[in-house]
């Protein structure tokens, strides 16, 4: 992937690494990717003729080592003019049923499982088996980590500028590390 990033400059990184109409698996450039179960799509099931699988990560022993990460963070401004109205509109989005309903999997399987057993029946393609692989799995699953410190998006979006520089040449990984190392300890520090 990288020789082809540098052989073909005007393709960016989201490109690459995103399951979307430009992704590798939709263009029939890979057979497989690595990306969270919510991430498959209508346009990746349609363009390998439904026959697509979901499954874990490679493992070394019994344990899956997988978690359950959320598929959307929903976070309201402490200091928001609106504060109790963001509020009570994240609490419906995220814990009313007729909301999941309305909203499906456009965020990914609902954390709240009311809400997911609310929205079940009406899943097809490749929600429905997105939803039959978290269920095969589930037993397995450990508890996620703790909410990212304050700062952690700004390190993810450092993060994949500083990957793009690295598969364009404009810097070694070992220039790109030090760099990431150096304002990821920035942006913790808020």
């Amino acid at each position: 992937m990288a020789l082809f990033m540098k052989k073909n400059p005007t393709i960016k990184v989201e490109t690459s690494t995103a399951v979307y109409d430009g992704s590798p698996l939709v263009c029939k450039l890979s057979a497989s990717e690595f990306q969270p179960d919510s991430a498959i799509g209508d346009k990746a099931w349609e363009t390998y003729g439904r026959e697509m699988a979901l499954a874990p990560l490679p493992q070394v022993g019994a344990e899956l080592g997988l978690y359950a990460e959320p598929p959307m963070i929903l976070s309201v401004y402490d200091r928001a003019k609106n504060r109790d109205a963001a509020l009570k509109l994240a609490d419906f989005l995220v814990n009313d049923p007729e909301a999941g309903k309305i909203l499906g999997m456009a965020r990914g399987l609902p954390a709240n499982l009311r809400t997911r057993v609310a929205i079940t029946p009406g899943l097809s393609g490749p929600w429905k088996q997105v939803h039959a692989y978290e269920e095969s799995i589930s037993s397995q699953v450990k508890l996620g980590p703790p909410a990212p410190p304050k700062g952690a998006s700004a390190n993810f979006l450092l993060f994949n500028k500083l990957y793009e520089d690295v598969m364009y040449g404009k810097f070694t990984p070992e220039d790109a590390a030090r760099r990431y190392y150096a304002e990821a300890q920035q942006n913790l520090a808020g």
